[in-house]
C-alpha cells in the first residue's frame, strides 16, 4: 500500500489530478454520496472514507497499490449488517460478527447505478443507528 512516508509515491490527490476520468469518476460518486446527508469525508494517500456516526462506505485506487491494475477506475467499498450477492460484488467478506464489507469494481459514472446507490443508502442509514 502506499501509505508509506515516501515522499515519491503518488498518493490519491495526485494520482485524480493526472488522471481526468478516474477524477471525474470520484468526484461523481462523492457527489453522490454526500448527497445522502451529514456526511464527512476523510482522505489517506490511496482511499477516500466516508462517514456519519461511523464510517459506511469508501473508494480507493487499486492502481496505487496493486501491480497490473487498471489505470482508470476506482473500487467502492460498503459496510452492511448482512451479506449481498450479486454480480457485480467483488468481494463480500464479514471481518467481524455482522459486520459484511462488500467491494465493487466502478469503471464510470453507469456503474454507480440502482443496485449500488440503494446499498450504500442502506450503509449510510446503518451508520447513522
Amino acid at each position: 500500500m502506499s501509505d508509506s512516508n515516501d515522499p515519491h509515491m503518488p498518493t490519491m490527490a495526485h494520482y485524480l489530478d493526472a488522471h481526468s476520468e478516474v477524477k471525474h469518476l470520484y468526484e461523481y460518486f462523492r457527489h453522490y454520496i454526500c448527497g445522502l446527508g451529514d456526511v464527512e469525508v476523510s482522505q489517506t494517500k490511496a482511499q477516500a472514507s466516508f462517514g456519519s456516526s461511523r464510517k459506511f462506505a469508501w473508494a480507493w485506487l487499486p492502481q496505487l497499490w496493486i501491480a497490473n491494475a487498471p489505470k482508470e477506475g476506482l473500487v467502492i467499498s460498503f459496510r452492511l449488517d448482512h451479506p449481498v450477492e450479486h454480480p457485480v460484488i467483488k468481494e463480500c467478506l464479514e471481518p467481524s460478527p455482522g459486520n459484511w464489507m462488500h467491494h465493487v469494481e466502478v469503471a464510470n459514472p453507469s456503474d454507480l447505478d440502482e443496485n449500488l446507490r440503494g446499498w450504500l443508502r442502506q450503509a449510510y442509514e446503518l451508520a447513522l443507528k
